[in-house]
């Protein structure tokens, strides 16, 4: 009898718990969209920002908002991609992307779609362990997937920060790889290149292409990017390390070409001078030859440069005064580039302390605001502590 006790009590809790769940989800449910401050609408037109709503996904454009709430065991499955070409590829290959939970890795064109990562494969002392990469491909023709296991070359330290995929892309019937890998020596990085034939499922070459004494950190935002954009540069923030320690003070770019397999710092004077300070917030986006480089100063105003890249020279700069975007003090979620246009996205407080989504959208040409909207509810509410916003998505 103890026994039926206690599976009616465990059913009790459950159907408890998924009432809960279903209780906080569902909640009020407010009506939010962008509304106009100034400047033209259409600009807004065809862009939705997303995020979430309590546990739901939401897309807020100016007509309004959609959501897409999950049950329970739904939501405890998911795996949530930050990059809409991942979450696309997850709905269309799911039995593919199976257990593939990071953004980093995957490369798509018309033919293939790949994807490599780094793995413990023994332990060979107290720090050091052997890696293997696994290699995987799915043919969009034959509608199969198939995989290869080769051994990192050389030992690695026992650290979970020690080593990843950093950036993959398809050259031919290779699949080239670049990788951080921490060595076991004090501040002892290395970037590699490793290219894999996908014919012979081997390794061709191991390149080590970092300079001795840099720390390098991808801020291209790649991982957030359409993956079968293919982009020719990477942007690497490269510290040096100040007094004796492991603190890191200053920073240069550095640029990783594709194409002609080199690391080159960016010299020019006015970007060194924009991007030195670490402490000072920074944001690159990449638009095939530019890079748009966006500085938050100690004012909070918005220092804009463009540079080009293969022409390795300034095309334009101007600053965004913090004021005119509306934007509390270190308060921007997103920042994002669309052919010519600078997407910004953040917040500031309302007139009732209420947190208050703004966007902003910025010629490059010129540096002027065409258009700038916030995120309110039907009855004019701003957003509220259950809602969270940082992807700004573009639609057709």
């Amino acid at each position: 009898m103890k026994h039926y006790w206690r599976t009616t009590i465990l059913v009790a809790v459950s159907v408890l718990c998924l009432g809960t769940y279903y209780t906080t989800v569902s909640g009020k449910k407010e009506d939010y969209r962008i509304q106009t401050i100034s400047g033209n609408e259409q600009e807004a037109a065809k862009l939705a920002i997303d995020g979430r709503y309590l546990r739901d996904q939401i897309s807020i454009r100016l007509s309004g908002m959609e959501r897409k709430s999950k049950s329970f065991l739904e939501a405890k499955d998911y795996t949530e991609y930050y990059n809409d070409s991942l979450n696309q590829l997850a709905a269309d290959h799911d039995s593919f992307m199976r257990g593939k939970r990071t953004n980093r890795g995957f490369v798509e064109n018309d033919l293939i779609i790949g994807h490599v990562k780094m793995d413990t494969k023994s332990e060979k002392g107290t720090h050091n362990l052997e890696y293997e990469f696994t290699v995987s491909i799915y043919d969009k023709a034959q509608k199969k997937s198939t995989s290869f296991h080769v051994d990192v070359p050389k030992l690695l330290m026992n650290d979970r920060h020690g080593y990843f995929v950093d950036h993959v892309w398809l050259d031919g019937q290779t699949i080239k790889v670049i990788t951080m890998e921490r060595m076991n020596m004090p501040n002892k990085q290395e970037m590699h290149v490793y290219t894999f034939s996908l014919d012979s499922k081997t390794l061709v070459t191991d390149e080590i292409i970092t300079p001795s004494a840099i720390q390098l950190n991808n801020i291209s935002g790649n991982d957030r990017q359409d993956i079968k954009s293919q982009n020719r540069y990477m942007i690497y923030e490269g510290l040096d390390p100040v007094d004796s320690g492991d603190a890191y003070a200053y920073r240069e770019l550095y640029v990783y070409d594709t194409v002609t397999a080199k690391l080159e710092m960016i010299t020019d004077q006015k970007v060194r001078n924009l991007v030195h300070y670490r402490y000072l917030n920074l944001s690159i986006n990449l638009t095939g030859d530019e890079a748009v480089i966006t500085r938050f100063s100690e004012s909070g105003d918005a220092e804009v440069i463009r540079y080009h890249l293969s022409d390795k020279k300034v095309i334009g700069e101007f600053t965004l005064k913090m004021d005119e975007l509306r934007f509390q003090k270190n308060a921007v979620s997103r920042i994002t580039v669309k052919e010519d246009r600078l997407y910004l996205l953040g917040y500031s407080k309302s007139s009732r302390n209420e947190q208050s989504n703004v966007l902003n959208i910025v010629d490059l040409s010129n540096g002027m605001i065409v258009y700038q909207g916030g995120i309110h509810s039907k009855n004019g509410e701003s957003t509220n502590s259950n809602m969270y916003v940082d992807t700004i998505r573009f639609v057709k």
